[in-house]
């Protein structure tokens, strides 16, 4: 496994937990630095292995890329990303940038890229944005990071994913208290 050379996230992160061995029960503390670390580099915490699965898949297109961090980990390590999103979507784009991410019609970039792995982290909660994706998306491979169910996407965009896709690996990554993302990895059923 080849194994990224900097991933400051994650270094804070496993700092943070170091410190403190009661790290649940501060949970105000741990908030607000989520809320800090989470415009800073991503709203999910990349490990090694997560990082790895994406350069096995790529090229990826990550749809809602924000300012780029996991692209950055996976070109690190030999990866391909195109790198796309709205720039209304996250207003802390712009000076928390750590790869280039491209400005694109995401639904048309979808469609055009059925050669790239879709890759979707936290989608935002209750929007169609990652049902919509999925939806038009003609590719066989799909890595979404999140919450299975939780607070990101919508009902349509899981309903989907269960009933056309099948999971293929997951990875557990490093979790902010009360939080439980992991990174899954589907293809399509009728492969």
């Amino acid at each position: 496994m080849t194994v990224v050379t900097t991933n400051p996230y994650l270094e804070e992160f496993s700092q943070l937990i170091d410190r403190d061995s009661k790290f649940e029960s501060l949970e105000m503390k741990y908030y607000e630095r989520r809320w800090e670390l989470t415009e800073k580099y991503s709203f999910a915490i990349p490990n090694d292995e997560a990082i790895q699965l994406l350069v096995e898949h790529s090229p990826i297109l990550e749809v809602g890329a924000g300012g780029g961090y996991w692209a950055w980990l996976v070109t690190q390590v030999g990866g391909e990303v195109l790198a796309i999103d709205n720039k209304s979507r996250i207003l802390h784009v712009e000076h928390n940038k750590w790869f280039d991410v491209k400005r694109k019609k995401p639904y048309r970039t979808v469609k055009e890229n059925p050669d790239h792995t879709l890759f979707l982290c936290w989608p935002e909660y209750n929007n169609p944005f990652a049902y919509n994706c999925l939806s038009m998306y003609k590719g066989n491979r799909v890595v979404f990071v999140g919450e299975w169910s939780g607070c990101c996407a919508d009902e349509k965009f899981f309903d989907l994913l269960e009933k056309e896709w099948e999971i293929e690996t997951e990875i557990r990554i490093p979790q902010w208290p009360f939080i439980h993302d992991n990174l899954w990895s589907l293809v399509r059923k009728d492969n």
